[in-house]
């Protein structure tokens, strides 16, 4: 029962100049839908589909340094939500709207790297944005059709920079700071399919400051020591709208 599914997908490694390398990663998936509407007259609704890429851009300019510059792209859309009646017959949903939903989530990152004899410096930064359209059937019984529809934004920054040392010559030990921000808004509408209005929405966002620090010295074979830290300062948000 259901239509047929899809996918297909390819990874490209490419050297592109002395110390400079790429891989590039691009799919497609499509799953096939398998929810009768006997109220509209439609078969196999709830289709999914995903399409998306990956790509990382390597640089080695020397001196062992490393940088690696990439990014993400993701497209999600639903046909229909994927459920039944549980009075219907199985796989069947009498409905006169679709429910359907789209999704795009966006990732860029930047990953710093260095050796220093024994020291390692690691930076890690992300940005990422996604945002959920969904669509909701908000009709009564024996009313005329009606809407609930939901937009979801968010937006996350995220780094983190940290310089270690393994435990060599009996002593070991990591320091760093991470800083967090993360913005989420939801917008909501209700109403007839020709005249939607606006219903409270809520606006939420963190902040996270951190940073850390510890240490391990070995005395013997048998024992070591270690002592560390960690500050962090959070602050959280919200309103309606």
């Amino acid at each position: 029962h259901g239509d047929p599914g899809a996918d297909l997908g390819g990874t490209l490694n490419l050297p592109v100049a002395e110390g400079v390398a790429a891989r590039v990663t691009g799919y497609m998936v499509s799953d096939g839908g398998y929810i009768d509407n006997p109220l509209l007259g439609e078969k196999n609704i709830n289709r999914t589909r995903v399409t998306g890429g990956r790509a990382t851009l390597r640089f080695a300019p020397g001196d062992d340094w490393t940088i690696d510059v990439g990014g993400v792209i993701q497209s999600t859309h639903g046909a229909d939500s994927q459920y039944a009646d549980r009075d219907a017959p199985a796989l069947t949903r009498s409905s006169p709207i679709a429910q359907g939903f789209d999704s795009l989530y966006k990732l860029g990152e930047l990953v710093v790297a260095k050796d220093w004899g024994d020291l390692r410096f690691l930076s890690s930064t992300g940005i990422v944005g996604q945002s959920l359209d969904e669509r909701y059937d908000a009709t009564q019984p024996g009313d005329t059709p009606r809407l609930f529809t939901q937009n979801n934004v968010t937006r996350l920054f995220s780094t983190e920079n940290r310089l270690s040392r393994p435990m060599i010559d009996g002593w070991g030990g990591v320091i760093g700071a991470t800083y967090i921000d993360n913005r989420s808004r939801i917008a909501r509408s209700l109403g007839p399919l020709d005249g939607l209005a606006p219903v409270t929405g809520v606006v939420n966002r963190g902040r996270e400051a951190t940073v850390y620090g510890e240490l391990s010295v070995q005395f013997a074979s048998w024992l070591t020591a270690t002592a560390g830290g960690r500050y962090t300062h959070s602050r959280l948000s919200g309103e309606g709208r």
